[in-house]
């Protein structure tokens, strides 16, 4: 008796098939480039037909652009992640875009060590760089953010901001899609919250504390509630003066500085964002980041050695003169306050 079949498998035997290298090549490839195997192949016509060129033994992508601003200059970076052909997952990473666009560049082994290979020559890295771009682009432009690296105001799209680690404040509150990074360390520290009302109903009495934390000495308590107020007007005119917390060990001038750094951040007597051991360049750079803040530099303690105890005045002269006349690496002001021990 012959095999009789049914309706659904005969419509099905007499249905068109589809082409099914198109349809691959369709899926894997993106302008002149393709992947094969698990890796980018640059497409090249020739008399015999068309070929596939290897580039490399990975594929990739660029899953963010990066534009960090310090208030200085903008660097842009790219974030990335690969996979090599042999399915062995490549680490996320980012890379300078001034690298990944260099033609003498080799960013992928600077990343990747010896996991990354590019066949040699010049033109397969600029066909490298440009199947990653079209790979990456293939649907849709590639996202963008910018992350500031200073605190302080900043006008963005024709409205003034406070800049924070949180991110920046408005007159309708804090915006949180407004990226910062201060750096690592306790320069993190530098956040304020959302404006709270029951928050801003405690300051009086907080202010009036400070104002009266040294009894017997009000100007001390007057000159710190001064800098907390004068630190946010710097975008107005810059700060170009410091203070300085002198006393006997055990005198509780650190606890004092912490009280007035504290109207910026989480900080405490323990958790100052710079130390006079800090490198010259160091102090300058975390000065320049806090823009409109107040900056606490701690624990001015010279060495019994001259030599070093040289040194050391002058690397806070250096300091505090670049503060006054606004040097420190192009520096657009700052409250700052040196909280140290007697000297």
């Amino acid at each position: 008796m012959a095999d009789k079949k049914s309706p659904i498998m005969s419509i099905v035997d007499n249905c068109t098939k589809p082409n099914e290298k198109n349809a691959k090549d369709k899926l894997k490839r993106f302008g002149a480039y393709s992947i094969v195997n698990g890796a980018f192949c640059q497409n090249k016509s020739t008399k015999e037909g068309e070929i596939e060129i290897p580039l490399c033994n990975f594929t990739c992508k660029v899953l963010e652009e990066i534009i960090h601003d310090d208030g200085f200059e903008d660097k842009s970076f790219l974030r990335i992640s690969g996979t090599r052909q042999d399915g062995l997952p490549l680490p996320e990473v980012e890379v300078q875009a001034a690298k990944f666009y260099s033609t003498a560049g080799s960013w992928f082994n600077d990343v990747w060590g010896t996991k990354a290979f590019v066949y040699p020559g010049s033109q397969k890295k600029d066909n490298l760089r440009a199947a990653i771009q079209l790979y990456s682009s293939s649907n849709g432009d590639i996202p963008s953010r910018r992350v500031y690296g200073y605190s302080g105001w900043l006008k963005l799209a024709d409205q003034w901001i406070y800049l924070t680690g949180s991110g920046g404040i408005s007159a309708e509150g804090l915006l949180d899609h407004v990226q910062v990074e201060l750096g690592a360390g306790h320069m993190s520290r530098y956040r304020l919250p959302a404006p709270d009302q029951n928050a801003i109903d405690a300051w009086p009495q907080i202010i009036s504390d400070l104002f009266n934390i040294c009894p017997s000495k009000p100007h001390i308590g007057a000159a710190l509630l001064a800098a907390v107020a004068r630190a946010p007007l710097g975008e107005c005119h810059p700060t170009d003066f410091a203070l300085y917390l002198h006393g006997l060990t055990g005198a509780k001038k650190s606890a004092i500085a912490a009280i007035a750094l504290a109207f910026f951040g989480d900080f405490t007597a323990r958790s100052f964002p710079a130390n006079w051991s800090d490198t010259e360049n160091d102090l300058e750079a975390k000065g320049f980041a806090v823009k409109d803040s107040i900056y606490v530099v701690d624990d001015f303690k010279p060495s019994v050695n001259v030599a070093e105890a040289a040194k050391l005045h002058g690397k806070a002269e250096r300091f505090i003169r670049n503060t006054g006349n606004q040097a420190g690496r192009g520096r657009r002001g700052g409250g700052y306050a040196s909280a140290t021990s007697a000297l």
